[in-house]
């Protein structure tokens, strides 16, 4: 098998991954939560970073390693295309877009400085190599999934269930050591708050989704945090038994190096 073949299986499991992390993830989004769905987005999501990292220490052919990122981050639209939201669905597959962009950016720092650490380093120390840069990658990420999860139709069907109310038992509560009241003027007290409550209830609903969405973001990136180094760790062991397996292979070569001398 020659080194181009490689190269392409590599890139053909990145897209693969990438394509079955946004399938768990909408199937997570866009259906009843199940802890399947779940954890196939975060396994997923996980060893599409193990052949991220895999492709930008290992993928020399520019043209292979860009195409099929590119294209495991586009399929991302094979799910999420807007279409849900009816006349807005152009902007917010922009969105997307917009954000994917900037994935992208992200991912062109990480293999340059997965690169220049291959390249400067005497020993090939994988763990060393490949760990800087991944973070800021995977939280543009973050983003793209939070703002998946602010347009799905689940978010909007959860607050159209939701009913903000006082329980009349709190009022009543409340009301206790004021003495003993009339039951007439507890029901008073107890229509007059949640019609208040009501009233404003448009406008609290209205910032609610994008304030989950945004804690979604924070909760993802810590999950980052965990993530990031597991990713690694897996890499290391993969370009190991890879090297194993004659799959892959440490070359030893001589670097000619200008010294001033007396």
């Amino acid at each position: 098998m020659t080194k181009i073949h490689k190269q392409i299986i590599l890139a053909v499991i990145m897209v693969l991954l990438g394509t079955l992390s946004w399938f768990f993830l909408h199937q997570l989004f866009y259906s009843e939560i199940s802890i399947t769905f779940l954890v196939g987005s975060i396994v997923g999501l996980l060893f599409w970073g193990v052949l991220i990292c895999l492709g930008s220490l290992l993928i020399n052919k520019k043209i292979v390693l860009y195409l099929a990122f590119a294209l495991s981050l586009l399929s991302f639209f094979v799910f999420f295309h807007g279409a849900e939201v009816g006349p807005g669905q152009f902007r917010v597959a922009l969105y997307y877009f917009v954000i994917m962009i900037l994935i992208f950016i992200t991912f062109l720092i990480y293999r340059a400085r997965v690169q220049y650490e291959k390249n400067m380093r005497i020993k090939a120390h994988f763990w060393r190599i490949l760990r800087k840069g991944l973070p800021l990658m995977f939280t543009a990420v973050c983003l793209l999934i939070a703002s998946a999860y602010y347009f799905s139709p689940s978010l909007g069907e959860i607050f159209a269930k939701t009913e903000f109310q006082i329980p009349r038992s709190l009022i009543d509560t409340v009301l206790k050591p004021f003495g003993s009241l009339d039951e007439d003027l507890g029901d008073v007290v107890y229509d007059l708050v949640n019609s208040q409550i009501s009233g404003s209830e448009g406008q609290v609903k209205e910032y609610l989704p994008i304030a989950l969405a945004v804690g979604l973001f924070f909760s993802l990136r810590i999950l980052v945090i965990i993530l990031v180094p597991l990713m690694v760790l897996l890499s290391c062991l993969m370009v190991k038994f890879m090297i194993a397996v004659n799959f892959a292979r440490v070359d030893k070569k001589a670097i000619e190096a200008e010294v001033i001398e007396l």
